[in-house]
């Protein structure tokens, strides 16, 4: 599936034709909008009832689960998002799949099966978390903002095997959001630090 933000164009055609609910049930998502999205919309609410603790670890061992689960759906419902590879664990999709996307690059040869690779990372990543950094003695948010950042790797390194992607120079849209994520969470942890310092 073609992803929102690459066919902005799309969009006033169907807002003029569909309900929204319609639109947004087959227009492109992604996980890393639905990231941003939900923690844009947590700091809006905790501003708006004045709490003032952070929630993020709340989340961060199921976001890791909940993303691995995704892709495995992604790999069953044969979705073509890799570059093509001869590499022995390049997957093919059906022709019945490879004709039910308008956009199949190397549906006729083996690709590589990104979403599998994307299943493998959120895995290591949980592990991580769990085995590693849940222990006690981290400041609030911690764990949430290493899960962003290595989130943000991970999806870094991947979305180089994918082909589906809108380029932006050297880099696929989804890499310079995962890199200007992570920055973004790394400079809040420093701005943080340097606020208690002073």
């Amino acid at each position: 599936m073609l992803l929102a933000w690459e066919h902005l164009d799309w969009y006033g055609p169907a807002l003029a034709q569909y309900p929204i609910s319609w639109v947004i049930e087959n227009s492109g998502k992604s996980i890393i909008g639905a990231v941003v999205g939900a923690y844009v919309m947590v700091l809006v609410a905790k501003r708006w009832l004045g709490y003032t603790r952070s929630t993020g670890d709340c989340y961060a061992f199921a976001l890791p689960i909940g993303v691995a689960i995704g892709r495995i759906g992604c790999f069953l419902s044969e979705l073509p998002l890799g570059k093509s590879t001869d590499l022995p664990w390049g997957i093919r999709v059906s022709p019945e799949a490879a004709a039910a996307f308008p956009y199949c690059p190397g549906c006729d040869v083996g690709m590589h099966p990104t979403m599998l690779y994307e299943l493998f990372l959120n895995l290591g990543i949980f592990s991580i978390l769990w085995f590693v950094l849940r222990k006690g003695g981290r400041k609030d948010g911690f764990v949430f903002a290493s899960y962003i950042v290595m989130y943000s790797a991970s999806r870094l390194f991947v979305e180089h095997f994918r082909a589906d992607s809108l380029m932006l120079g050297p880099l696929r849209a989804a890499q310079l959001v995962s890199v200007l994520l992570a920055l973004t969470v790394l400079g809040v942890i420093f701005k943080k630090r340097l606020w208690k310092r002073a």
